[in-house]
């Protein structure tokens, strides 16, 4: 239950202070002088942490208004690019190669759901005409997104953790996490590439454990009680994507979610001539050995020079 939101006067001087610091932004980038990014930066943080203690739902929302508008103002500044923001409270990621990073979070609403916000920004040296993108889908209806292609307004919402490059397909592979509901959640493995400079998420790159299509982006489901693993790990050729494998607590639960946790086994996707593939019951104990007998089996040997060690795939 969320706590009665009585302070009216409160949300009076939240939205003056607010205002107030845009408009010293405003005046410091006029006039050409040094910027106390760090300030500003706890700024973003002060509204981020009102918005975490759930007063309301109106009032999450108003919060997150504001945040947008600080974002906005903040990332108009000269020179913002090169400050990292490392000290937010919230979600940030940024490739090897600088050309973009994003910022993303959530709050709870009025349905009991989570919305996810995020803030995409490219780097000025792209040269694009339009450098930051909200991010923000309104939709919860999931089932189909696994073979969308989307844009800013349609985007599968996550907040974002951990970022991949691929240099020679100019993509990149990021992992996210979705609050969704206070029965379920998700975890998405998602593509991220850029069109005429404008972002596009998803890509059909991960072919499915039958072999015969793939989607464009992984998806999985689990209840809100459950933690799961999804991250990159370094193995003996390759470096894969692991995720625990997902299970209902009953078989009577089979396609309800929120039953839905990891047994403690471990599935993976490997990348290989510009695909990623599945496998099955990977032992993450001893690295190498499933993904060594995959390669001689499905593709032609490979040397150990195929495994580079960066966070680049080649």
């Amino acid at each position: 239950m969320f706590r009665r939101y009585m302070c009216t006067s409160r949300n009076g001087m939240r939205r003056v202070f607010v205002w107030f610091s845009l408009f010293c932004v405003g005046f410091v980038a006029v006039g050409q002088e040094s910027v106390d990014f760090f300030k500003l930066e706890q700024d973003i943080n002060n509204v981020y942490r009102e918005m975490s203690q759930n007063i309301s739902p109106e009032h999450n929302r108003t919060l997150n208004n504001e945040l947008l508008v600080l974002f906005d103002s903040v990332m108009s500044l000269p020179q913002n690019y090169s400050y990292a923001f490392d000290s937010l409270m919230f979600a940030q990621v940024k490739p090897r190669d600088k050309s973009f990073r994003i910022f993303s979070w959530f709050f709870l609403q009025e349905s009991g759901r989570y919305d996810v916000y995020a803030i995409l920004q490219r780097n000025p040296d792209c040269e694009c005409e339009q450098q930051i993108f909200t991010l923000h889908n309104s939709v919860y209806d999931f089932a189909l997104y696994d073979s969308l292609i989307c844009d800013v307004d349609s985007w599968f919402p996550a907040c974002y953790y951990e970022i991949v490059e691929e240099r020679k397909e100019e993509k990149y592979i990021v992992l996210g996490w979705n609050p969704y509901s206070l029965l379920t959640q998700y975890k998405v493995v998602e593509v991220l590439s850029f069109k005429d400079c404008e972002p596009v998420f998803g890509h059909p790159v991960f072919v499915a454990e039958d072999e015969q299509d793939t989607v464009s982006r992984v998806i999985f489901n689990y209840s809100a009680k459950a933690s799961m693993l999804l991250k990159t790990e370094k193995m003996r050729w390759k470096k894969m994507i692991i995720s625990d494998n997902l299970v209902p607590s009953d078989p009577d639960f089979e396609g309800v979610y929120e039953f839905y946790g990891p047994d403690g086994s471990y599935n993976g996707y490997v990348y290989d001539g510009g695909l990623w593939h599945y496998m099955s019951d990977v032992d993450i104990s001893n690295k190498g050995s499933r993904i060594t007998d995959f390669f001689k089996k499905v593709f032609r040997k490979k040397s150990s020079a195929i495994y580079s060690e960066t966070d680049e795939f080649y």
